[in-house]
């Protein structure tokens, strides 16, 4: 697990998207929240399949 991980798997869950944005405005988490929901509009869950590596 790299650093950034282990740092963003340790915050509090109120703490975590602050601490993987790297900021607490609520405007950066407003737009990246926008970000990731429209990203989630668009992927499938046979697009995701095809992202997981074979194990």
């Amino acid at each position: 697990m790299s650093d950034r991980r282990a740092e963003v798997a340790s915050a509090s869950v109120d703490g975590a998207p602050s601490t993987a944005l790297g900021t607490s405005d609520p405007a950066e988490h407003a737009q990246a929240v926008a970000l990731l929901e429209a990203l989630a509009e668009r992927l499938a869950p046979e697009m995701l399949a095809r992202l997981t590596p074979d194990a």
